[in-house]
């Protein structure tokens, strides 16, 4: 990835000046706080290598297939809109320090994640659970109904809106399924059949925003160990 001090500060097509770091996201996608200098506004922005999209089972090996494949997820994302999802309204590809890198754009919420909610310590009643868990599931619906597949529901991705409710974030960004290249934070909510090597569908988006839930209001995520294969093993033929 792109050095951080040669991001913060840069502006991205002459528009998006980038202020500091938001989230790491995914180990790939980082999201940063930005300022859109034409409508002077605050937005988020996420930053992803060209090279961190190239995949040879599905035929992208090279910057031309990554952008076009790129190009094509951001067409179909910018046509889907609901309001339990983190909308994307604009992206785009430029060069930072050498490195090509592409980008998208959304709304940004000052209200911070749900991660950032249960480190402070906080837990949601079961009431509470039931809305974000509605509020998930009406997102990941219209997603899956769109053909997409989000693969990472997990705390982090979950970001509160300016009224206060529960928006999906990260949809369309590559991730990695292969326990050699997950994070234990991603390792913590994936379903069983990751760590057996399939990719994530439907069900797996739901499984993850089960574990979600359970920790939202126990504080502890099931079957979670100290290292990325043993919380996978941990949940395989386990209700």
């Amino acid at each position: 990835m792109v050095s951080l001090n040669a991001v913060i500060g840069h502006v991205l097509v002459g528009r998006y000046r980038i202020e500091k770091l938001r989230s790491e996201g995914t180990a790939s996608a980082p999201v940063f706080e930005a300022q859109d200098i034409h409508q002077h506004r605050n937005v988020a922005v996420r930053l992803m290598t060209i090279s961190s999209l190239f995949d040879r089972e599905a035929g992208i090996v090279d910057e031309n297939s990554a952008m076009a494949s790129f190009k094509s997820s951001m067409q179909q994302l910018f046509s889907i809109s609901h309001p339990s999802l983190v909308s994307i309204e604009d992206w785009g590809d430029a060069v930072i320090d050498d490195v090509r890198i592409v980008f998208n754009v959304t709304q940004r919420f000052g209200q911070g994640s749900l991660r950032e909610y249960l480190d402070r310590g906080r837990r949601l009643s079961p009431s509470q659970a039931l809305m974000v868990g509605l509020d998930v599931c009406r997102a990941l619906n219209h997603a899956h109904k769109n053909g997409f597949v989000h693969g990472d529901v997990r705390p982090a991705n979950l970001i509160f809106d300016d009224n206060a409710r529960i928006r999906l974030t990260g949809l369309g960004v590559k991730k990695s399924f292969s326990a050699a290249k997950m994070s234990i934070e991603q390792a913590r909510y994936a379903a069983p059949e990751i760590g057996q090597g399939s990719a994530p569908d439907a069900q797996s988006d739901v499984y993850s925003l089960a574990i979600t839930l359970i920790e939202t209001m126990t504080g502890e995520v099931p079957f979670a160990a100290e290292s990325v294969a043993i919380t996978l093993a941990n949940r395989i033929d386990k209700l």
